[in-house]
């Protein structure tokens, strides 16, 4: 799943009022068949565990990833607004319907979302990462730092957050927390051509050639394409 949109899969993990066992095992089931991309086979869990009753939120939110992942948006949010009905604190709910909502531009209906996530539960990472989207969206930059920085409080390992606080950061010509996110980023996935060359730039934005060319050669060690990894322009410029 894509960590932008934050629509993950939800096992067991407490509900609102009793699950019969059979729907719990179920809806497991149908997250676990979702994880490995097996669409048809998560459908029949989500339906077999509606037969044993339609109070347990997390099947519900199941549910509405499958109908999400057949490209039934109208009911996959039918879907996650059930299980809101059956758990109002179901927040990984919110967080889908948010994703849904910030997908369509509907920002203020997003980060109403996703805020009553983060409600439930302040560490429930995915959803204040969408939020930081949502206000970047809203082009309230230093609100959306606020919120990666918090993410990064709780998990510095969460490298999609490195990534977007070193592009906002490189877009408010702020080289020196670009550098730090991108180093935390080439740190975390050594792999990822794009995080070297990104911490080249910023390296070489802040005047350091040395840091610059040591990151554009690892960048070239993880590039299949050397066209990933542009050429320096080393300036004798003053860092910021």
């Amino acid at each position: 799943m894509d960590w932008r949109t934050g629509c993950g899969l939800l096992l067991l993990a407490g509900c609102a009022t009793p699950v019969h066992p059979e729907a719990a095992r179920a809806s497991n089931a149908c997250a676990r068949a979702l994880h490995h991309g097996q669409l048809a086979e998560a459908s029949a869990h989500c339906d077999l565990g509606l037969e044993y009753g339609d109070d347990d939120s997390n099947l519900w939110v199941n549910r509405g990833l499958v109908l999400q992942g057949q490209g039934r948006l109208a009911e996959a949010r039918a879907a996650f607004e059930r299980a809101l009905d059956t758990n109002p604190d179901a927040l990984q709910a919110h967080n889908d319907l948010g994703a849904m909502d910030l997908g369509a531009g509907a920002l203020e209906r997003a980060i109403e979302h996703f805020e009553e996530a983060l409600r439930t539960d302040p560490r429930f990472i995915v959803a204040r990462y969408n939020l930081a989207l949502a206000r970047l969206r809203q082009g309230a930059a230093a609100e959306a730092r606020r919120q990666l920085r918090i993410v990064l409080a709780v998990d510095p390992g969460f490298a999609p957050a490195w990534r977007t606080l070193g592009i906002v950061a490189l877009q408010d010509h702020d080289d020196v927390v670009a550098a730090e996110a991108f180093g935390q980023l080439a740190a975390h996935t050594p792999g990822d051509a794009w995080a070297w060359a990104a911490l080249a730039e910023a390296q070489e934005r802040l005047g350091r050639p040395d840091a610059a060319t040591a990151a554009r050669s690892a960048c070239l060690r993880a590039a299949p394409d050397r066209k990933a990894c542009p050429p320096l322009r080393i300036s004798s410029g003053a860092g910021r």
